[in-house]
Order: structure tokens, then C-alpha cells, then sequence
């Protein structure tokens, strides 16, 4: 799928309310960590834990949708920080820091490391 095209046609890809999952389990985070979400799209989940006093990362290959999540995050005041890159890149680069994140992937929290 091409993402950029796709979230340049409809606005809210996904939708704009964070996975079920994630509204019924976030409470048990730990905030002292900060949230990697791979592949934030259009930011629904993001966006909801970084309202909710999170520090989030978000990665995503995407240019519409990282600037989708910067447009809502300088609005709203929040704190996402975005790299559109891939997976993999982003994991060269970040590999020092990787075991300071709460892993998320595909909506689902991996777990804390």
C-alpha cells in the first residue's frame, strides 16, 4: 500500500480513536519509560497516550503521515517526537537507547525492557 498517497486522499485513514486495546490497557504503562509506536500513521494512538502524559517516539516511512502527527502535536501542544524512516533504520541509528522504550508494535504493547 501506498501510504502517502493514501493519507493525502482520506484524512483519517485509520480513524482518530486509539485501539481498543490500548484504551483498556494503557493505564498500565510506566511513564517513567517513554512509548515507541512503529508505524504511527496518522498519530490515533500516539496522539491518545501523549494526551494521556506519555513521552511518545514515533516512527513511521510515511512523510504525510509524520507531518500529519507534527501538524496535530504543535497544535495541541503535545510531545511526540517523529522520525520518518523505517523500522530498521530507525533501529541503527537509536540501538543505544532501544532498551529504554516500552515496545509497541502493530497496536500491541510488547512489553518493557
Amino acid at each position: 500500500m501506498k501510504y502517502d498517497e493514501a493519507y493525502s486522499k482520506i484524512e483519517n485513514y485509520f480513524g482518530t480513536e486509539s485501539t481498543l486495546i490500548l484504551r483498556n490497557y494503557y493505564h498500565l504503562l510506566n511513564k517513567s519509560k517513554p512509548i515507541l509506536d512503529v508505524g504511527v500513521g496518522q498519530g490515533r494512538n500516539a496522539l491518545f497516550l501523549a494526551r494521556k502524559g506519555f513521552s511518545v517516539d514515533a516512527i513511521d516511512p510515511s512523510k504525510v503521515a509524520i507531518d500529519t502527527v507534527l501538524s496535530i502535536t504543535s497544535k495541541e501542544r503535545l510531545s511526540i517526537r517523529t522520525y520518518q524512516c523505517s523500522f530498521e533504520t530507525f533501529t541503527q541509528v537509536r540501538f543505544l537507547l532501544w532498551n529504554s522504550y516500552i515496545r509497541a508494535y502493530s497496536n500491541l504493547v510488547l512489553g518493557s525492557y
